[in-house]
């Protein structure tokens, strides 16, 4: 079997690499150079941007082989919608891996959220774990994925900044916090979120709340409190002990 492995970002470097691993030829292909001959690939993965697919779709609709089956690796499109120009041609599906992918990955165990009988395959082959995602559901499913992982980034982010204005060298702020995210995280995969949830709020400390409003930047004020309110809903939540 020949893979084409069409965009050569962070996802597409990684893909190669673990398809080699899995012993699988691989054809890299940079999306925005002179492509080399495509027709031999049994399986098209296409991991570009997402706005970019449709235009890619039509390009590679002379140039992919009958019966071939081309993916794409969006979670927030369905594939009828993001390889429409395809469709009479070729089998088409989606393999969106749920792993922060940055300067590598480890597909091993990793969830894949799938559509078409290929990208089940390739996921399996992989070593991940495919499941089913309704195609109308795919942007809700993904804006999950993208707060799960951007979005919390960014939050440690904001929390490396507030660290370092308070006197910590930033190795060890992101080093510190990096440890406090990561037990929070294990332990909402072991208690689930309500019960996972710590800190002021979920003991009732308004004085702490206001303290820390007080002395936050004002830009940074709104998101603390968009937070808390969000936190204070999830706080309801909690089993009470008897």
């Amino acid at each position: 079997m020949t893979i084409a492995v069409i965009g050569q970002g962070a996802m597409g470097r990684a893909l190669g690499v673990a398809l080699r691993r899995a012993g699988v030829e691989v054809l890299e292909v940079r999306a925005r150079e002179a492509w080399p001959d495509v027709s031999g690939a049994n399986l098209l993965v296409l991991a570009v941007r997402d706005d970019v697919l449709v235009d890619l779709a039509s390009r590679l609709a002379p140039l992919v082989a009958r019966g071939a089956v081309v993916l794409h690796c969006s979670g927030a499109l369905p594939a009828r919608e993001a390889l429409a120009p395809l469709a009479d041609r070729a089998a088409v599906g989606t393999l969106h891996p749920l792993v922060s992918v940055a300067d590598g990955a480890e597909f091993r165990g990793v969830p894949f959220a799938v559509e078409g009988e290929g990208a089940r395959d390739l996921a399996l082959l992989l070593g991940g774990v495919p499941f089913e995602v309704a195609p109308e559901a795919m942007p809700l499913y993904h804006a999950a994925a993208v707060i799960a992982a951007n979005y919390v980034v960014t939050l440690l982010d904001v929390a490396v900044r507030l660290a370092t204005e308070a006197g910590l060298p930033e190795p060890a702020a992101r080093e510190a916090l990096g440890r406090l995210a990561a037990g929070a995280v294990a332990n909402v995969r072991r208690l689930g979120t309500a019960e996972a949830l710590t800190g002021p709020i979920a003991r009732g400390d308004k004085g702490v709340v206001a303290r820390h409003l007080a002395s936050l930047p004002a830009d940074l004020r709104p998101l603390y409190e968009a937070l808390a309110a969000e936190t204070r809903r999830l706080s309801a939540r909690r089993p009470t002990s008897s």
